[in-house]
């Protein structure tokens, strides 16, 4: 019965989190992108849905974060060599 009720508080607070998220995203006040991030976190853990789009965000943000670092590489290397090269 615990086990139970905890499910259903976590599924709770992950859609209100979520919710409270994307009405963010219209205030400038709230976060809105970090507390959807944190209600899809929370979700994960009953929802396999949530699941997959958790991994998802994970594999496209290890993804965009190594481009960024190669192009900063890239950067960083065109600068060593000066404009005259």
């Amino acid at each position: 019965m615990i086990r139970y009720t905890l499910r259903v508080l976590r599924v709770i607070g992950g859609v209100l989190l979520v919710i409270v998220g994307i009405i963010g995203c219209f205030l400038p006040i709230i976060q809105g992108m970090l507390l959807i991030a944190l209600g899809l976190l929370v979700l994960s853990y009953d929802i396999p849905a949530a699941r997959r789009l958790k991994e998802w965000a994970e594999r496209r943000f290890r993804e965009e974060r190594a481009k960024l670092a190669e192009k900063r590489a890239r950067r960083k290397q065109a600068h060593r060599k000066g404009p005259d090269a």
